[in-house]
């Protein structure tokens, strides 16, 4: 049978050191895959939120601009009515001028003004 070997003191500290270089190795590994994941993570996280405001304004200008279109539509219809109401001033005014107080509406009390 072969003899047991029996190591000096160097011998087992070069092998504990070897040992720790390989533990550290591993240890720096790991905490360098974990800073990657991590640094990935963000990255991909970061790149969702800048994509979700990027969204968020483009369906904001989408708005603003349906808003604008409707402002539009709203201030040709206020012309248009203002045009009507003058237009039916100047007809009730013409009418007054003609009737004056024998108007037949104010007799059938269909005037309220």
């Amino acid at each position: 049978m072969s003899e047991p070997v029996v190591k000096t003191y160097d011998q087992e500290k070069q092998t504990q050191s070897k040992n720790k270089s390989n533990i550290e190795k591993v240890t720096n590994l790991e905490s360098v895959s974990r800073k990657q994941l991590k640094k990935n993570r963000n990255r991909e996280l970061a790149q969702r939120s800048r994509n979700k405001r990027r969204e968020k304004v483009m369906s904001l200008v989408l708005e603003t601009e349906k808003l604008e279109d409707k402002q539009k539509d709203l201030q040709a219809e206020i012309t248009i009515l203002h045009q009507e109401a003058s237009q039916l001033e100047y007809i009730l005014t013409c009418h007054r001028w003609q009737y004056g107080t024998n108007c037949p509406i104010f007799e059938n009390e269909l005037y309220y003004a």
